[in-house]
């Protein structure tokens, strides 16, 4: 089963393409995409749209899982709180069989780990054992724990 897992930013989506094969996962991709500033905001909404639905067609995705913004947020931004509308909506009506959004007390209980080492796994510890874990950006790491915790949907 191949997962995807994704983390919104306002002009970044991080996404983590993995495939479980029974207890092995193994990551396939970990890359991002850049949101086109210079398209009127339902244009920039329209290509993500498209871009992602190719991207889970390709990947043969079935399960999926969105970092959402956190409740406690200081500062809502509209356009990732959009972007993540818009991935909802996309993913509800594709191929995609289970999606969940999570905060990270979510993904924690997904993954059966609390959401303290969740956090310091974002932060750079290697929980899960994952090759060149200090390499990545704290955005890919969480897209890592989404299509890690996808898996287990």
């Amino acid at each position: 089963m191949r997962t995807i897992g994704l983390r919104v930013t306002p002009k970044i989506i991080y996404f983590c393409i993995a495939e479980r094969e029974e207890d092995n996962v193994t990551i396939l991709v970990v890359d991002k995409i850049v949101v086109p500033l210079a398209l009127t905001i339902p244009d920039r909404l329209s290509f993500l749209r498209i871009l992602i639905y190719t991207i889970i067609n390709q990947y043969e995705v079935e399960n999926a899982i969105i970092r959402r913004l956190e409740d406690n947020a200081q500062k809502v931004d509209l356009g990732r709180a959009n972007i993540e509308g818009v991935i909802q909506e996309l993913i509800s009506n594709c191929r995609v069989h289970k999606y969940k959004t999570c905060k990270l007390a979510q993904l924690g209980l997904i993954l059966e780990r609390k959401s303290t080492e969740v956090k310091a796994c974002v932060d750079g510890n290697n929980l899960f054992e994952i090759d060149n874990w200090d390499r990545y950006k704290k955005e890919e790491r969480e897209s890592i724990l989404c299509a890690l915790a996808a898996s287990e949907l």
